[in-house]
């Protein structure tokens, strides 16, 4: 396998800054419904009225929410959370 460009997609630790709120960590460890009590906690999410189709609709509406806070450098590219 080739590790050619490998040093320009290094994400950073799970953990960035030692912090436990890091959303891969808490993901890892409590699934989307951690994510989405984190999501609770820090953007003041509130679930959409017409609910979700799958989990990992859920995942990608808490991430969209807290990537726009700009603390969690783990959720990139920014392109991918771009408006649609």
């Amino acid at each position: 396998m080739s590790t050619a460009g490998a040093e320009s997609f290094r994400l950073p630790p799970l953990l960035s800054g030692g912090s436990m709120l890091s959303c891969f960590h808490c993901l890892a460890t409590h699934g989307p419904f951690g994510l989405r009590q984190l999501a609770i906690d820090r953007v003041g999410h509130v679930d959409r009225p017409e609910g979700y189709v799958s989990k990992c609709d859920l995942c990608l509406h808490l991430r969209d929410q807290l990537h726009a806070t700009g603390a969690f450098p783990e959720l990139r590219p920014d392109g991918f959370y771009a408006e649609k």
